[in-house]
């Protein structure tokens, strides 16, 4: 992905235990075998949704890209993915990773939220690495990467440094166990047949915004 000037590279997952799930709107697909998840920051482009012509964004963004590919699937989940992806809605697919903090509880925001350190109240109360840095999390509709340790105080409260900022979101829940991210296909969609009734497909994602 060349094209793109990432400034870091936070996740390269292979190798998932079973298939996962992913969704669209009305539809589902296996999840990806192998995602590459990359932190950008520059002009975001948007697409007008009756002309189809693709604008650049006046103001530098920060979002998300990302690599994925299906590997070994049959001639049934080949459609389901070609379906999903050629058919140009928005594509959510939980993030591979080690879990590698301890989260318990049922967390939110603290109120109306804003930036890249945000309040959070509903953890597991006096617990230390309920999250840390290189994990993911998804907040509201977006995905986050969590910088600095979690750590939550005798009422449940707790302090989070994530990227990208969260933008004005008001009591949105946290989501620990199955982060999320939500896509839109960026360029072609490489099929491939490696033998009979198995087939590979590799596409570069942006993130929705």
């Amino acid at each position: 992905m060349s094209e793109w000037s990432a400034w870091q590279q936070t996740s390269v997952t292979d190798g998932w235990s079973g298939w996962q799930q992913a969704f669209v709107t009305g539809l589902s697909m296996p999840a990806p075998s192998r995602m590459t998840v990359i932190a950008h920051r520059g002009a975001l482009s948007s697409t007008a949704p009756t002309s189809g012509v693709r604008t650049a964004a006046d103001t530098e963004a920060q979002y998300w890209i990302a690599e994925a590919s299906w590997e070994n699937l049959d001639a049934r989940q080949w459609g389901e993915v070609m379906g999903a992806l050629l058919d140009g809605r928005t594509v959510e697919l939980p993030i591979p990773m080690e879990r590698l903090g301890t989260p318990f509880g049922s967390p939110q925001l603290d109120g109306a939220q804003d930036g890249e350190t945000v309040q959070t109240i509903g953890w597991t109360e006096d617990t230390e690495g309920l999250l840390l840095p290189g994990e993911y999390v998804q907040i509201g509709d977006r995905l986050h990467h969590v910088q600095e340790s979690v750590d939550s105080d005798s009422s449940g409260a707790a302090e989070m440094v994530v990227w990208p900022p969260v933008e004005a979101e008001d009591n949105a829940q946290i989501a620990y166990a199955a982060p999320a991210g939500r896509w839109v296909v960026e360029g072609d969609v490489d099929s491939r047949q490696r033998a009979p009734s198995i087939y590979t497909v590799r596409v570069g994602l942006v993130e929705e915004r």
